[in-house]
Parts: C-alpha cells; structure tokens; sequence
C-alpha cells in the first residue's frame, strides 16, 4: 500500500458569485463531464487533472438550481 500526503485548496466565491464546479466522469460512452454548482466553499484536491472550478455570477448558479433542482453533488465536498 501506497500512502501519500495531498494538498487541498479551499474554493471560496465573492460575494455575488458561485463556484461552477466541472469533474470527469466515467459514463457509459467514456469519460464526460459533469458540471454542478455552489454557493458555499468547496474543498478539493490541488493536483487533481480531472476537476476545475471557477466562479461565476450567482445568477448562473440560481438558474441551475431552478432547472436542475437540488441535489447531491459537490456536497460532501462543501466546508
């Protein structure tokens, strides 16, 4: 067993802002991605090729939740 010791980073919007949230994932046709949002901290791992955030106006993230609804993404990942 291989144990190594990571770095994570803290995402923390502006006021007025999210975090769009973009992960790959693997789906029945390959690797896609998944996009979510946040209004809260997200807490990730520095060096992971495979997830970004950026911040966007939090306009974005209502209409996501309007469209999308809530639900369990990101979450346990928000401090």
């Amino acid at each position: 067993m291989e144990i190594k010791d990571v770095i994570l980073k803290r995402y923390i919007p502006s006021d007025g802002m999210a975090l769009k949230i973009t992960r790959d994932c693997f789906g029945c046709n390959g690797i896609c991605k998944d996009v979510s949002y946040s209004s809260r901290p997200v807490i990730a791992y520095e060096d992971d090729p495979s997830f970004s955030v950026e911040e966007v106006p939090v306009q974005e993230y209502e209409k996501w939740v309007k469209e999308k609804g809530c639900r369990v993404s990101v979450g346990s990942l928000i401090q």
